[in-house]
């Protein structure tokens, strides 16, 4: 009924390991590399900036030139601390930072767009703690965010979701939708492709899925295999729990 747009749509490696020794941390991401994805995320954060640079160098090491590496700060930044993490970390060459600051910091999230802007071009990516389709726009029209990332639970529902869709590409930016393959790949196959604005890419955290957690009574409607997610047989959502 919402009309699919594509048939396939990519997905990244995403996973829970801020606290994983760097040995960890690398043992995931081969995991990944392994799997087929062309696109991971990981966390930064570490009291000092040295340790995460350390840390981003040995992933980038296995991830190699051509695949992207995002990094996610959950908010555990101000906006000087980030600024400066952000020279730093530049190296490793980031496709986004995200969540660098306090979620609803308009202002900071604004001004450290302007301090990027003017140093290492970083983009940055909010969403998963933004509620509405006006606060996407605010983040969006004021220039503090490039990329948006709804959790279609936390801002409602479907038609949110593709309420702020709308808005994303209105100025131009891209939406990566935040956690729940098994719903947002569905509905990221159903955006559609705007020239200049970069195709949905959907989250696969590691061992986090409805299908890993036990969770669903019926398979999973969707499958992501060498890093992409293609759709299954089901009827309706094809997510009913057990």
């Amino acid at each position: 009924m919402l009309g699919a747009q594509r048939e396939e749509v990519k997905a990244y490696g995403s996973g829970v390991n801020l606290h994983y020794t760097q040995d960890e941390l690398v043992a995931q991401v081969r995991r990944w590399v392994d799997a087929g994805f062309d696109a991971v995320k990981v966390k930064v954060g570490k009291p000092d900036v040295a340790e995460d640079l350390d840390r981003m160098r040995a992933v980038r090491e296995v991830l190699g030139p051509d695949r992207a590496l995002m990094i996610d700060a959950n908010q555990r930044w101000d906006l000087d601390h980030a600024t400066r993490s952000l020279d730093v970390l530049a190296e490793i060459g980031p496709a986004w930072i995200e969540e660098p600051l306090r979620a609803d910091d308009l202002y900071g999230h604004g001004e450290l767009a302007k301090r990027l802007a003017a140093s290492s071009a970083i983009p940055i990516a909010v969403g998963e703690n933004l509620h509405t389709t006006f606060r996407f726009d605010d983040f969006l029209r004021t220039g503090a965010a490039q990329i948006v990332q709804p959790n279609i639970v936390r801002v409602g529902g479907i038609t949110p979701f593709l309420g702020i869709a709308a808005v994303a590409a209105h100025h131009g930016a891209a939406l990566h939708p935040h956690l729940l393959p098994e719903l947002s790949g569905q509905l990221a196959r159903c955006l559609p492709s705007v020239p200049g604005i970069a195709a949905p890419l959907v989250e696969e955290v590691e061992d986090a899925g409805f299908g890993a957690l036990g969770a669903l009574r019926d398979p999973s409607p969707v499958r992501i295999t060498a890093g992409t997610l293609t759709e299954l047989d089901h009827v309706g959502l094809g997510i009913r729990f057990s």
